[in-house]
């Protein structure tokens, strides 16, 4: 029973791979196929326009507009980051005097 399977699947591979050999050899389709995919990507960029449009119009962020936020975020961070170490130092500069003040003088 595999065996007629396998015959007829082959069979069908060869008949598809011949139609798509016929395909590709007629101009005309290939140039029906390059206009779809123009066309498609024309409307792709028609519809990621409209939809930036609509989201301004919402007060939505694009996906760029929240890339960038997301960068400036980051960017922040790492600002507050280094921040933060050179108040711990300061800090540590202030306590070392403290203590230096604090201690008895010997004489």
């Amino acid at each position: 029973m595999n065996k007629v399977f396998d015959q007829l699947k082959n069979m069908g591979e060869e008949k598809l791979g011949q139609l798509v050999a016929k395909l590709l050899s007629n101009e005309k389709f290939v140039q029906g196929v390059q206009v779809l995919v123009s066309k498609s990507l024309e409307a792709k960029e028609m519809v990621d326009k409209q939809v930036q449009v609509l989201l301004g119009a919402m007060g939505l962020p694009t996906a760029e507009e929240y890339r960038n936020l997301i960068e400036r975020l980051e960017s922040v961070e790492e600002d507050l980051d280094v921040i933060k170490e050179r108040l711990g130092k300061l800090e540590q500069k202030n306590k070392s005097k403290a203590k230096k003040k604090a201690s008895p003088k010997k004489s």
